[in-house]
């Protein structure tokens, strides 16, 4: 299991001129009002996403959100420090991903509000340079890159999530700890934290995390019985791994998923992980009131498929790419478009999604850094 954090937090100029651009407008509009009329008189200020000296999170009914601590007792996974060395330099340049991503309208510059933007992508298979199942052969599930196959993949890889210029990445179908460390170390500059949801069999696809925020806190939820809707039990086929991450004193709690797949199909499957990813969710939106809760990943079902209307039961979740339409499509079989990636925002919680900022990346095959499926990002905000 892998639970990395690279360096402090906050280090991105780029991300201090995004969180300092709203109060810049501010300032700019406050000067030209004195310009016609009496100064204002003086007063104290405050900047958004400082973190508060002396506040605790309790993780109770009373919990305003701030990351001050774990919180989780014996069963959180800390942050491990680990020396990486130096980020290699591939010296390739950045990669053409075909045409621009789908524009939409961004949230209003005036919304002063503390955001963060997250996305989910399913890279698509990608392994490492070890055979872990014996069968590696041109026919096989896994596939073996050399050293070079290798570089070259995560190089890809990397640059489409840094196109993406999101705070939080929710990843699937990761093979190893090799595999997300490569993208980690390609992305250090922007990710200080990367977290392995690690399912545990041969070649096993599995999920992860890279943050810009803190590692507060890690929970796994793969070893729980799920019921499923004819009275049986299983399991999530892979981990749904659960990550809290701290940015200036504010708690965002992620959910990186990937339901089964249709290959020897299922659905009754994804029902029951639709049912208890929506009961995990809720809770930790309890738990932390105060919070920012998302959950993405590739679901393999469409919104009107039963498992995603079970998710949305309650209307507890809401899908944020709704607002796009017909295209909010992440998946092309044969010319048929499928909406087959997704993020939630939890309701409970106090964090909520800013209309008008999803978008689908995508290139002009419908595709993302050398995936067969689009990448999906949105903006999210704290209260103020």
């Amino acid at each position: 299991m892998m639970d990395l954090q690279l360096r402090p937090a906050w280090a991105s100029p780029r991300r201090l001129l995004l969180q300092l651009a709203p109060f810049a407008l501010t300032l700019a509009l406050l000067t030209l009002a004195a310009c016609t009329s009496d100064p204002p008189s003086s007063g104290s200020g405050s900047t958004a996403g400082a973190t508060t000296s002396g506040s605790t999170s309790s993780g109770g009914a009373g919990d305003t959100g701030l990351v001050m601590s774990d919180t989780g007792g014996a069963t959180d996974t800390l942050p491990v420090e680990m020396d990486t060395g130096e980020a290699p330099d591939t010296g390739a340049p950045p990669m053409d991903t075909g045409a621009p991503p789908m524009d939409t309208a961004a949230p209003d510059v005036a919304d002063a509000r503390p955001r963060v933007r997250i996305a989910t992508f399913n890279v698509r298979r990608f392994f490492d340079t070890e055979c872990d199942s014996n069968q590696c052969n041109e026919n096989s599930f896994e596939e073996v890159l050399d050293g070079a196959e290798f570089a070259e993949k995560a190089d890809r890889v990397a640059a489409a999530i840094r196109d993406m210029e999101a705070d939080v990445v929710l990843l699937q179908e990761l093979e190893t700890e090799a595999c997300l460390s490569a993208l980690a170390s390609r992305l250090e500059d922007i990710y200080p934290s990367a977290v392995l949801g690690e399912t545990g069999g041969n070649a096993s696809l599995d999920v992860a995390v890279l943050g810009a925020g803190d590692l507060v806190l890690t929970r796994r939820h793969r070893d729980q019985e799920i019921a499923r809707p004819d009275g049986g039990t299983t399991r999530f086929a892979r981990e749904f791994l659960e990550v809290h991450l701290g940015f200036g004193g504010r708690r965002a709690i992620v959910f990186s998923a990937h339901f089964k797949s249709k290959n020897n199909d299922d659905p009754s499957r994804r029902h029951a992980e639709a049912i208890a990813a929506r009961n995990i969710i809720v809770s930790a939106a309890t738990e932390f009131p105060g919070a920012l809760v998302v959950m993405g990943g590739d679901l393999n079902d469409t919104p009107d498929s039963e498992p995603l209307m079970a998710l949305e039961e309650g209307e507890l979740l809401s899908r944020v790419a709704a607002e796009l339409g017909g295209q909010d499509w992440t998946y092309m079989f044969q010319g048929t478009t499928s909406a087959l990636d997704h993020l939630y925002v939890a309701q409970p919680a106090a964090g909520e999604h800013l209309p008008g900022s999803s978008q689908v990346f995508r290139d002009g095959r419908g595709r993302w850094g050398g995936s067969d499926h689009a990448a999906l990002g949105a903006d999210f905000a704290w209260p103020e």
